[in-house]
Formats: structure tokens, sequence, C-alpha cells
């Protein structure tokens, strides 16, 4: 029997596999299922440097923000961007799953915002893995969190106009993206990625800021800190050795810049994040 020939369609790439593959940079501090008791989210006057994302799967809790009362419903998702100021409270118990998320641009522009997001059916869907995948214990701390990965990533995604998200980046980007992430444990001035994509060096920072949003400089310190927390949550090495891995002069130098982004020291950071990933 002869073979019937495949279209050629099958084997062209797509230009969604040949460009540019944006990824999202979102990086997870907290992520938890708890029962919180009557009382116990009484919370006056919150704030901080990172996202916040709160889902009640029980009624109770109650979100005042610009001096409105939000009833936190289990129909929705309730993201906080950075430096907003809120209040919280409950009044019976309730469970809640919540993420605490640094995210890099074009989302770090954000600032003292709640957003209102309608659960989807397919958001249902990975909340409900994640809820009762805690409830019965199935589900791993791996698992938990590319499980939050993927709900951020989905919100996002289905409210991209929402988030002014970018349609497509420059082709000189992935070039200059690849090469500060292998080279993260070195130093790299605004004249070593510029030469990446033989740019002057003015030229350069112009046309990165003006593609990610922020200046070369302060998107690699936030891709260092971000590997940094990342070896100190996974990895025993001590402070002082992760602060050399990820490009910094020592680790007085990595304290100061970590306690500036993330408005916790690397120390206290570890512990809690060990607290939260048993």
């Amino acid at each position: 029997m002869k073979k019937s020939k495949l279209p050629n369609r099958i084997y062209q790439p797509t230009r969604y596999l040949t460009e540019y593959c944006f990824n999202p940079d979102f990086r997870i501090l907290f992520s938890a299922v708890q029962n919180v008791k009557t009382g116990k989210w009484e919370k006056p006057q919150v704030t901080g440097e990172f996202w916040r994302l709160y889902y009640c799967h029980t009624p109770g809790a109650v979100l005042t923000y610009r001096d409105e009362a939000i009833s936190l419903s289990r129909d929705k998702i309730y993201l906080i961007a950075p430096d907003t100021v809120f209040s919280t409270g409950n009044s019976c118990a309730f469970t809640q799953f919540y993420i605490h998320f640094l995210a890099g641009q074009p989302f770090s522009d954000f600032h003292s915002e709640v957003f209102t997001i309608q659960k989807t059916a397919i958001l249902n869907d990975i909340l409900t893995c994640i809820i009762s995948g805690y409830a019965h214990e199935s589900l791993g701390t791996f698992s938990f969190a590319l499980y939050s990965q993927a709900l951020l990533c989905l919100i996002f995604a289905q409210h991209a106009d929402r988030f002014q998200i970018p349609r497509q980046f420059s082709e000189k980007l992935p070039v200059v993206l690849k090469y500060i992430e292998k080279n993260l444990h070195l130093k790299i001035t605004n004249s070593d990625l510029a030469k990446q994509v033989n740019m002057s060096k003015s030229s350069f920072i112009a046309f990165f800021k003006r593609n990610m949003g922020e200046p070369p400089g302060n998107y690699l310190k936030s891709k260092r800190i971000q590997r940094a927390a990342a070896l100190l949550i996974h990895t025993d090495k001590p402070i002082a050795e992760i602060a050399g891995l990820c490009g910094f002069y020592d680790r007085y130098h990595f304290s100061k810049v970590f306690l500036e982004i993330c408005n916790i020291s690397p120390g206290r950071f570890r512990i809690r994040n060990s607290s939260h990933n048993p």
C-alpha cells in the first residue's frame, strides 16, 4: 500500500517557534493553603514591595482598600499590586490560598492597585487541584509550586490587555536576555550588553528601557536577586557563596540589595521559606 504523503505545512515551523519566546518573570516568595481562625486575619494597613494573590475557598474574609470593604468571594481571585496599602479582617473561620510573588516586566510598573479576577472554569480547575491536593496531602511541594506558577501565567494571559502585555519583542532582546541568564555570576556592564547586539552603550540603554520598561541595571539586579532567592530556598549553600554565584561583590553587598528589593534579609527569607516549604 502506498503511504500517503503528509502535508508540508506540518513540518514548517511557526513564527511562535522561531521568534523569541517570552518567559513570564514570576518569582514566588510564599505560597500556601491555610485555614484561618476567626479574627486571625485582622491586619491593618498592610503593604509590601511584592504582588499578592488571594483566593478564599470559603466565605468570611474582608479586604478594605481606599475605604471600600470588599467581601472576598469564592467566585473571584484578587491580585494586589506592590505598594498597595490595604487592611484585612475575617468575621469567621475560612480557607484561603495565597501567593506572594515578584513580577518582572511588563508587570513591575504596577503599583497601588487591587485587581478583581473572575474565576473561569480553567482557573477553577487549577485552584481545585491545589486546594484538594492540600486537603488530602496528595500534592508534593514541587507540584504545588508548578500549579501556583501556572495559575499566575494563566491569569495574566487571560487579562493581557488589562495588564498591557506587549504583543512582541525586538529580535535583539533574546541575545541580551540569554547573555544575562548565562552570566549572572559575573560582573556585567552596560557596555558588555551593548556589544552583544553591536550597539553603542547609550543607544542600547535607551533600546532596553523602551522594550523592557526599566534600565538594564535594574533588570540585572532583579535577575540576580531571583537567582539568589532560588538558591536560598533550594540549597544549603552559605549566604556568602550564594552572593558570589549571583554576581555580588560580597555578602554585605548582597544582603543590602536583597533587603532593598524583597524587604527582608536573606537569612530571614531562607528561614521563612523553609517553614512554608516543609
